[in-house]
């Protein structure tokens, strides 16, 4: 019994004798490093440097440390007996993101103009508005009228219209092609009447069709009962361009 008690108290002492504690402090540049990974690599134990940097960890002679963090470079430190007799100063360094260069130029990269792009494009624009205002692109037969000034007018007879605020409902207004579609189509509404009886010369009916366009209309008169309405206001659309035609003649 008495050799099994001296056995036990000889294995504590010796596992005491050679389980240390090793202490102390770790900073980077002027201030101390918190929360810096330390590990025990020799005996597999980990811990922690507190908010003062400072720390304590369990360690042998010959057992190798290894300080370090994301924001650090590893430090590796094998012990030695006077490790143990004075408090650790470790000093760690900073890692330093390297970035590759990267070059930046001032100039502005200028896009390669495409010519048949570019004109493929405007002329599809041309053409569109041709057949929309195809009197634009060719001169009245009868050439004793300023065709131009009358355009220029009825242009600004649309800028003059202003939104009227103090409607509650969107009101659909009768527009170019609605009038266009109309004449060409319609059976009561056909070119005889535009051109014999509102008296409408045939070189001008694009630009009357404009000119109606811009009394703005309600869309509603296009429907077939109201076709007496709808010819009332065409009669009185038609005097006043008529009078315009009469004022722009050419001396």
């Amino acid at each position: 019994m008495s050799k099994l008690l001296l056995l036990f108290f000889f294995t504590i002492a010796l596992t005491f004798a050679h389980s240390q504690s090793v202490k102390g402090i770790i900073y980077e540049s002027e201030t101390s490093a918190k929360r810096i990974l330390i590990s025990n690599k020799t005996q597999n134990i980990k811990t922690y440097s507190d908010n003062e940097g400072f720390f304590a960890i369990t360690a042998n002679v010959k057992d190798t440390l290894i300080f370090g963090s994301l924001f650090h470079e590893n430090k590796s430190i094998v012990l030695q007996l006077e490790h143990f007799e004075e408090t650790m100063i470790i000093e760690l360094n900073k890692v330093i993101n390297k970035l590759n260069e990267v070059l930046i130029s001032n100039e502005p990269v200028v896009k390669e103009f495409e010519a048949k792009a570019y004109t493929t494009k405007v002329n599809n624009q041309i053409k569109e508005d041709i057949k929309r205002r195809p009197y634009l692109y060719a001169p009245p037969s009868s050439g004793n009228l300023d065709f131009i000034a009358i355009a220029k007018l009825i242009g600004k007879l649309f800028k003059r219209k202003k939104p009227k605020h103090e409607t509650s409902y969107l009101v659909e207004k009768i527009n170019y092609d609605d009038l266009k579609s109309l004449f060409e189509s319609d059976s009561f509404f056909n070119p005889n009447l535009l051109h014999n009886e509102l008296q409408i010369p045939k070189d001008y009916k694009y630009l009357f069709y404009e000119y109606c366009e811009t009394k703005e209309l309600d869309k509603i008169l296009l429907k077939k009962e109201n076709n007496f309405l709808l010819l009332d206001a065409f009669m009185t659309a038609n005097q006043e361009f008529l009078q315009i035609l009469e004022e722009h003649k050419k001396d």
